[in-house]
Order: structure tokens, then sequence, then C-alpha cells
């Protein structure tokens, strides 16, 4: 149950702040499909505390947030080169209106729109803004320790390779993820803000 739990939290993590994640529920669940086994007790005892101290830690947090208001889990952005049926067919995309700049979009945050913006740009779409910012910050990974366009190269510990981040005009992200593979580079993370 630990390990389901453990994955199912890494899974929401990709897509919701860790804060929002269920822990109490998760120390509950433990207690309940804990048996009389002595391993089962220890485990049920220490997730069950280390699961509750994030729950309160995780309270904190959300009421913190509430004041502001909570991140939002969709972001608005205008794009180019694709009709409305085209992106009305990609995954979690709604159209807004069509604008002089272009088409508005809805799309989810996180790391699923990682995964659109390269699907668009490989579909040719062009971005003129996303969520009104010009500028806008990716991850890529590779073999070589620099990258002459990375404001910041480093290594990733245990994996071996390097993790370089840059920062592109919004206007050029279509461009750029298209030419990651010939410069030897690999998308990790497209950062929205």
């Amino acid at each position: 149950m630990a390990a389901a739990q453990a994955r199912g939290y890494a899974t929401f993590l990709q897509q919701v702040p860790w804060y929002r994640w269920d822990f109490a529920g998760d120390a509950d669940a433990l207690q309940a499909a804990a048996t009389d086994q002595l391993r089962d007790r220890e485990r049920a005892f220490a997730l069950g505390i280390e699961n509750n101290v994030k729950a309160a830690y995780a309270g904190v947090i959300a009421d913190a947030v509430a004041g502001v208001g909570f991140d939002e889990l969709t972001l608005r952005m205008i794009v180019t080169g694709m009709g409305r049926a085209d992106l009305q067919a990609l995954p979690g995309v709604t159209v807004i209106a069509e604008r002089a700049q272009g088409w508005e979009i809805e799309t989810p945050r996180y790391r699923e729109l990682t995964g659109l913006l390269a699907q668009m740009a490989e579909a040719g779409a062009g971005f003129v803004e996303i969520a009104g910012n010009d500028d806008i910050m990716l991850t890529a990974l590779s073999d070589a320790p620099t990258h002459p366009d990375a404001i910041h190269s480093f290594a990733r510990q245990g994996y071996g390779d390097y993790r370089h981040l840059l920062l592109v005009p919004v206007t050029e992200l279509d461009e750029t993820l298209r030419g990651l593979a010939d410069q030897g580079l690999r998308l990790e993370h497209v950062h929205d803000y």
C-alpha cells in the first residue's frame, strides 16, 4: 500500500502542487490496512507520523495560499499555425476565441503543458504569448557539461548527464523545441509561471 501511495503521489506532483495531496487519507488507509504483524504496525506508525506531519504542514501552506488564491491548473496562450479543429483535438486544450494575433487557447499547466508544447511545435504551431509572458524558461538534458545558450548548466546527480536552463522568447519557443535534438538536447520541462 505504501508503494502504491508513493506512485500515486509522484504522478500527482506532475500536475498539482504538493500541499493539495491527501496525506491524512494516506495515514488513515495505512492504519486501516495494518495487520497484527509487527512490521505492518511499525510501518503504519512511522508512515502515519510522516503523513500526519505533512498533512499539518500542507494545511498551513494551503491556508496561506488561500489568501492569494490557489495556483490555477490551466493557463491561456495565443498560438498560430494550427487550425481550430487541430487545436481542439489536442488533449486538455480548449479553444477560447480567435484573436487578431492567433488562437487563444486554454491548456493544462505543469507536466502536461511540456508535452503539449512539444507536440504543438512539431505540428507547426507558433507561440505568440503564454500566460501573458514574452519569455519562458525550459530545461533540457544532454551529455555535454555546458551549452552555449544556457543561462546555467549543472550535472544531474545519479544520472550521468547534465541539465541546461534555457531562457527563450516565447515567439522562438517553437523553433527552439524543434531544434533541440539537432543540438544534442532532450526536452525535460517547460516552466510555466
